[in-house]
């Protein structure tokens, strides 16, 4: 469909959203800049012709979740946009099938590197600030020391977040855990690490999660302090002593 934009023509078709199914008009690469909201994504050096059609919103779900593939779905077909984000790690519980994602950011990691982090074992913890309601995600692979990430259920878009996971564990799935690095430097997965949670640990953490959204949204000013500070126990080294629940991950296949 061709229509008239001042005294240019430009081309639209209509599509869906794959991930949520709302309906999007898209544009050629002839109107960038010009018509916002969303277009079509192509890589011509990996992938021939439409690999995805995203609304604004869903463009910013990690669901290319392999190894090569852009942690974004803007970035695809980019090989030096560095992401930008405020801690070397960032954790979700997503919506859409996706659920507990760990993604851990890197600077240009060796082969060597990455092939460890393939191999490695992985353990996860938690513990919480009731008071600033905030809940703090510890993981470490191999030998290294605990580090740290931040999450709250309430500082999420609505769009990002998915609703309590459940207490009461029906299948293996809901014990799903995915660890993904990425490289800074071009924004592709390096090594993606699909896990499962002890069932210890997933009661822990789902009843975790369940009863820091019932507490409602903090009070952002004295989260915001307490998010900035919490370096501090990395270079303090606290942040193990402070785990009220911790758990090896194990391979999603055993």
């Amino acid at each position: 469909m061709n229509i008239a934009v001042g005294e240019r023509k430009m081309t639209v078709d209509y599509w869906y959203c794959g991930m949520c199914g709302v309906q999007l008009m898209t544009s050629d690469q002839t109107n960038d800049g010009r018509f916002p909201a969303v277009r079509r994504f192509e890589d011509e050096r990996n992938q021939r012709g439409l690999i995805a059609v995203r609304c604004a919103m869903c463009a910013n779900i990690p669901y290319l979740l392999e190894e090569g593939q852009p942690s974004r779905v803007d970035l695809i077909g980019e090989t030096d946009i560095p992401i930008l984000t405020s801690c070397n790690s960032e954790y979700n519980y997503y919506p859409l099938g996706l659920g507990h994602v760990l993604e851990v950011y890197m600077p240009r990691p060796s082969d060597e590197l990455i092939e460890q982090l393939r191999s490695e074992e992985i353990e996860i913890g938690l513990f919480v600030e009731e008071n600033v309601n905030l809940i703090v995600v510890a993981y470490r692979h191999g030998e290294w020391k605990f580090n740290i990430t931040p999450y709250s259920w309430h500082a999420q878009n609505e769009w990002f977040r998915a609703v309590s996971p459940p207490l009461e564990l029906r299948s293996e799935d809901e014990r799903n855990f995915t660890v993904a690095f990425v490289d800074t430097k071009g924004g592709k997965y390096r090594a993606v690490r699909r896990m499962r949670m002890t069932p210890e640990f997933a009661q822990e953490f789902h009843r975790a999660i369940q009863e820091h959204i019932e507490r409602g949204a903090p009070d952002w000013e004295k989260y915001r302090w307490r998010v900035e500070a919490l370096g501090s126990l990395l270079y303090e080294n606290k942040a193990e002593s402070l785990l009220v629940a911790r758990g090896l991950l194990v391979p999603a296949t055993e």
